[in-house]
């Protein structure tokens, strides 16, 4: 909303609209939070990622997050949040739980908590992940996060990065 009250100032400028219409304009109010950006991958392009990290570096944390990211249509904000404890293998499906009080706030709060189901083929992925790849560590609040870097939990940002590259 606040990029159309200036291109709105803009016509008012260029009397193409009357006189302080942009003033009628009003932003919503929203927390920081909320006030965050939508970036979808395209299909093709997480295909070819997919089958790259499948190949060529296959159950490596780029791989675990990317496919989560993919496969369940969960936020980053999500996949950083999960830890070891919230897959479950037998019943085939993640719980996204919103522990601000240490450290893994999720969008939407408690309204954002959920169980995720799993295909068969995700939880192989995550299964080889655990069994051989992940670093045996823990984040400052002696959590095991399911994707961590070597120091403890991954930042948001790198994972975000995964999907980027």
């Amino acid at each position: 909303m606040d990029t159309v009250r200036v291109f709105i100032r803009w016509l008012e400028s260029i009397d193409g609209v009357e006189q302080d219409l942009s003033e009628k304009v009003l932003s919503p109010s929203i927390t920081p939070d909320e006030n965050s950006r939508d970036v979808t991958l395209d299909t093709e392009r997480a295909t070819e990622v997919l089958s790259y990290l499948e190949r060529y570096e296959y159950a490596t944390i780029d791989h675990v997050a990317i496919a989560l990211m993919w496969h369940t249509m969960m936020r980053v904000g999500a996949v950083h949040a999960l830890d070891i404890r919230d897959y479950d293998a037998e019943e085939q499906f993640l719980e996204v739980r919103h522990r601000p009080d240490m450290g893994t706030p999720i969008k939407n709060k408690g309204d954002g908590e959920r169980l995720v189901a799993l295909s068969d083929q995700v939880c192989s992925l995550i299964d080889d992940w655990l069994d051989n790849q992940r670093p045996e560590v823990t984040d400052e609040y002696d959590r095991r996060p399911l994707l961590p870097s070597r120091q403890g939990r991954a930042k948001k940002a790198t994972l975000r990065d995964y999907v980027y590259r």
